[in-house]
């Protein structure tokens, strides 16, 4: 595990690099690289001991942010909801990845944050990293999305070939814990007595992983990192419905969810986690116990975004 390094870390005050970014500052230097438009994140992240950077890692000159990190930690991203053209979201998913990339080419690991809305078309889930690529898990709500975010791969594997810099492109699955995540909205739309909204018909499947296990994952992915750069699933070792952890979460709380079946929104992509397991082996929380984490912890992230 990571022990004395400089770590830089975007999208540090997120729903999935903030916990990754507690733990490490135990044990290691870590700054975060933000535009810190909301006040209130860096003084989340400040009173842990992170030192916070002020800037835009795609727009702005990054000529005066250190150069000597060991580990850089790329979460951040632009989904395409708030600024849905193309162009703006290349520029941020893909230029962007490889303005910060280039300025810290000298560390030792660059760890790049994709994600599974990437795969789709053939014979479906689960999903091998060299399955068939396009947008399509996420054309409804975020069609700019899954495009860039490729962008931002095939510059992070120019850049670690070309440059020598180890690097690990991580495609995140369904990542959820206290500070968050699909299962966490889907709870909180239960409570609120609201439908869920699910793709098509049951099952919806997916491969959640708990946060606890992200932060293990997150440091042993940095060990087997690799120049050119190396592809892999990033997710829980066990495929779930959706209606699955519903059904599970409503038994915990007393609460029946109520499920709203559309073409409109994302479909599920579980994961082939045979080269995760190769690489950093199994996650160790089991659905159910980190389901039950979930409720017993009162997320932090109550917010309804399905309306």
């Amino acid at each position: 595990m990571l022990q004395d390094c400089k770590v830089l870390i975007t999208g540090a005050a997120g729903q999935v690099a903030f916990p990754i970014a507690r733990a490490l500052v135990k044990n290691n230097e870590v700054h975060a690289l933000a535009r810190f438009s909301a006040q209130e994140s860096r003084a989340k992240l400040e009173a842990l001991g992170i030192r916070c950077i002020k800037k835009d890692y795609a727009l702005d000159d990054l000529s005066d942010v250190p150069e000597n990190y060991t580990h850089v930690l790329h979460f951040a991203f632009q989904t395409g909801r708030s600024q849905p053209t193309f162009d703006h979201a290349i520029k941020v998913n893909g230029e962007g990845t490889g303005h910060l990339m280039y300025h810290t080419r000298k560390a030792k690991v660059f760890f790049h944050c994709g994600t599974t809305a990437v795969y789709g078309g053939g014979d479906g889930p689960p999903f091998r990293e060299d399955h068939y690529l396009t947008s399509g898990t996420m054309v409804n709500s975020a069609p700019t999305y899954g495009p860039s975010k490729l962008c931002g791969e095939a510059v992070v594997r120019f850049l670690s070939a070309e440059f020598g810099v180890p690097a690990i492109i991580a495609r995140l699955n369904v990542p959820y814990g206290p500070n968050g995540g699909l299962p966490a909205m889907h709870m909180n739309l239960m409570k609120a007595g609201k439908e869920i909204p699910l793709r098509g018909q049951r099952p919806n499947n997916y491969s959640p992983v708990y946060e606890d296990d992200m932060i293990e994952q997150v440091q042993s992915f940095c060990q087997v990192a690799t120049s050119p750069a190396t592809v892999v699933n990033w997710c829980g070792s066990e495929i779930v419905a959706a209606e699955d952890w519903c059904e599970y979460i409503g038994e915990l709380i007393g609460t029946e969810p109520k499920f709203s079946y559309s073409e409109n929104f994302m479909a599920g992509n579980s994961c082939d986690t045979s080269l995760m397991h190769k690489l950093v082996g199994r996650t160790k929380v089991p659905w159910k116990e980190g389901m039950r984490r979930l409720v017993d912890a009162k997320p932090q992230d109550q917010r309804l975004p399905f309306e």
